[in-house]
């Protein structure tokens, strides 16, 4: 099982909420119950989606915090320095405990959506391997001259 950890709006606040993946449960292939896993795939796709989609807006609210920091920081940089450049000012943003923790943050999150995005992806692939092992089955089935 694994866990992951999603800010969602609530009560027009984002507050964290835990979500739970099973991936070892969910990405293995029953050969024994292709029905029954064809059928459970679509709400494993539909838990996986929903967070993803979740975690798409957690991201871009967080890319709009760095880039506000970005912004005040660099505008408070330019008042203050004598003479501002390029350089200078770059090295001011980043050497700033605000703006590295909305950054490290942010990447967290891309982490988190990356990895969600690669089991969105790996249950579609799931379902490429349910639709053969159907197709193996029911020609083993008519090889076998059971005629149903």
């Amino acid at each position: 099982m694994v866990g992951l950890l999603i800010e969602v709006v609530e009560d027009g606040e984002w507050v964290p909420r835990a979500r739970a993946f099973d991936t070892e449960k969910d990405f293995a292939l029953d050969e024994n119950n292709v029905d029954g896993e064809a059928c459970s795939v679509g709400q494993q796709l539909l838990h996986y989606g929903d967070a993803m989609a979740e975690l798409k807006a957690e991201v871009a609210r967080k890319k709009e915090v760095v880039e506000r920091t970005h912004a005040l920081l660099f505008l408070k940089a330019k008042s203050e320095m004598d003479k501002p450049t390029v350089d200078n000012i770059k090295a001011s943003i980043v050497g700033d405990a605000a703006y590295q923790a909305a950054r490290n943050t942010l990447l967290a999150s891309e982490a988190n959506l990356i990895r969600l995005e690669t089991w969105y992806r790996s249950l579609n692939k799931k379902i490429d391997c349910l639709v053969m092992l159907g197709y193996k089955q029911r020609k083993e089935i008519q090889h076998s001259g059971y005629a149903g």
